[in-house]
């Protein structure tokens, strides 16, 4: 062993005798705090407001609040009639695409679901098992 490995060994067991040897503190309850209630009640912040209303405002702040009167009267009053949505949408005419159109637009998965809704087979009815055709389904479902 040589002689910094000796002072180290040293050293950790001074620290360790150090550490057992300090005197363990307890923690101490602390009193809880009173509890204050310094909110003002209600009828006390009434009384403040209607003081501070009755108070007269400074010659200043009356002049400011005179002249924002005067900038805040209206000039003129514009009214503004809308037309009843009733009125213009029964102008609107909608074409509305027939059965036979909306049939064709459908997909082959679209045209088996409307198959299967309005009680039409559709699957493994043709030779060998296999499912109509879309050509078939729309003649099926007589478009």
């Amino acid at each position: 062993m040589t002689a910094f490995e000796i002072f180290l060994y040293a050293i950790a067991i001074l620290a360790v005798l150090w550490l057992r040897a300090e005197p363990q503190v307890e923690a101490t309850p602390i009193a809880p705090l009173p509890v204050v209630d310094d909110f003002p009640t209600l009828e006390e912040l009434m009384a403040e407001a209607e003081a501070l209303i009755a108070k007269p405002l400074p010659p200043r702040t009356a002049a400011l609040v005179a002249q924002a009167a005067e900038v805040a009267t209206p000039v003129a009053v514009a009214r503004v009639e809308v037309p009843s949505p009733d009125d213009w949408i029964a102008e609107i005419e909608v074409e509305q695409p027939s059965s036979t159109d909306y049939l064709r637009s459908m997909t082959s998965v679209q045209l088996r679901k409307e198959c299967s809704r309005q009680g039409i087979a559709w699957r493994g009815v043709r030779e060998g098992g296999k499912h109509l055709t879309k050509p078939q389904m729309l003649k099926a479902l007589g478009a």
